[in-house]
This record gives structure tokens, C-alpha cells and sequence, in this order.
């Protein structure tokens, strides 16, 4: 039988992985409402009260690029740092790939959903 879990995932265990992930994810959701906190509710295509969707709608790129960057770090975290993967570096990762991209979003318009004049 082909086995393709080394090939994806190295010498990490699937479950440990998998817990990597979850609180790398608890990570990303704690910083995206933190963010919340910096947004310009007087801006013309902004809610005025707190909105769930528009959360999702106007950081949708930046979650996207925040879980592939996670899922790629804690795969080679091992490999290339030399750390031991375990739910808390899941849980750093996670945090500070999306303060980073936070960054990004708010410096530039790489990831904005809308265009500036």
C-alpha cells in the first residue's frame, strides 16, 4: 500500500499536526478580533456597529494567506528550525503569521478587498 503521509507530512505525527492546527487557528481568530479594534468605523463602506459578515468579507485574503502560511510553517517548523512542533508553537505561529499579514493589511493594499483612489 502507498503511503503518502511522509511525503506530506515527514516524521510528524498526524494527530500532533492536526492539534498544531487547531490552536493555530485559535490564534489567527484571537488577532482578526483584536484587529477589529483598528478599523475606521467612519469609513463610507465600514459598519457602524460590529458585523459578522463584513469581519469574514473584508478579511477573507488575509485569512487565507494566514492558514496556508500556518499550514506550511508547522509542517517544516521541525526541519528547518530544529523545534519541536507541539500545540503551543501551533498556537505562536498562528498568531504571529497574522499579526504580521495584520501588518501587511493595514500598511498596504496587497490584501484588501476593495480598491483606494
Amino acid at each position: 500500500m502507498l503511503k503518502i503521509n511522509p511525503y506530506i507530512l515527514g516524521d510528524i505525527d498526524p494527530a500532533l499536526f492536526i492539534a498544531a492546527v487547531f490552536f493555530s487557528m485559535i490564534g489567527i481568530f484571537i488577532v482578526l478580533m483584536a484587529g477589529t479594534k483598528l478599523r475606521d468605523a467612519e469609513s463610507e463602506t465600514s459598519p457602524k456597529s460590529f458585523s459578522w459578515k463584513y469581519l469574514w468579507s473584508d478579511n477573507a485574503k488575509r485569512i487565507y494567506t494566514s492558514v496556508l502560511c500556518v499550514l506550511v510553517s508547522l509542517r517544516f517548523l521541525p526541519e528547518i528550525f530544529g523545534v519541536t512542533l507541539s500545540p503551543w508553537m501551533g498556537f505562536v505561529v498562528g498568531t504571529c503569521f497574522d499579526g504580521i499579514i495584520l501588518i501587511v493589511k493595514q500598511k498596504t493594499t496587497l490584501l484588501d478587498p476593495r480598491t483606494k483612489k
